[in-house]
């Protein structure tokens, strides 16, 4: 609540109903989510994509940086951020479904990008469904390029800046494995290069 009246005071009237409705939404699709896995059930693709883009949790990790920007967000701003928002998610969704998806089946999670193809398009094969969610992938970057251009004085710019760097460090943290789940050396190795080695040149 002392968060809401702050931001408030920055962004205006809108800002609570944002903050509030991100939230919702990402928690009724963590705890869809949840009800697949104790229930083992398998999804249709259709019922996965309602709940996959809110489920990346984009929406509540870029929340709170976003109020610590000093601009007043009216309806229309706020309205062209969802958007700008609803597609980083959906791409880092996209991305994480096409590392991640064997390991998860493991620990008894039926819902992924790939699972549910597969289910609604009997006889694909993995390889099939890869390839097609790795074109998915190329077309929503060319989207995000295209909302960054297209909007380009209408959102603040440290509003898309955060939103790319969210997509470019997910990117970079799947662009082999799961980098979340299981650290390869390679990463680390990168991390170290980005963030410390710099410090000494």
């Amino acid at each position: 609540m002392e968060i809401a009246i702050e931001a408030e005071k920055i962004h205006g009237p809108s800002v609570r109903k944002w903050m509030h409705d991100n939230w919702k939404t990402t928690i009724q699709a963590q705890l869809q989510d949840a009800e697949w896995i104790a229930n083992n059930y398998h999804p249709s693709l259709t019922e996965y994509l309602k709940s996959s883009v809110p489920s990346t949790t984009v929406p509540v990790l870029s929340l709170f940086p976003m109020l610590l920007i000093d601009t007043f967000f009216n309806d229309d701003i706020i309205k062209k951020m969802n958007m700008f928002q609803s597609c980083v998610a959906w791409g880092c969704r996209l991305i994480d479904d096409s590392k991640d998806f064997q390991d998860e089946k493991e620990h008894g999670e039926n819902a992924s990008w790939i699972e549910c193809y597969m289910k609604d398009n009997p006889g694909t094969t993995r390889e099939q469904a890869l390839y097609h969610i790795n074109m998915l992938i190329e077309l929503n970057f060319e989207e995000l390029v295209k909302c960054h251009i297209f909007y380009e004085y209408e959102i603040p710019t440290t509003c898309k800046r955060l939103y790319f760097d969210m997509y470019r460090s997910v990117a970079f943290i799947f662009r082999d494995i799961d980098g979340f789940s299981k650290s390869s050396k390679g990463i680390r190795d990168d991390i170290m290069k980005i963030l410390v080695e710099p410090i000494f040149f």
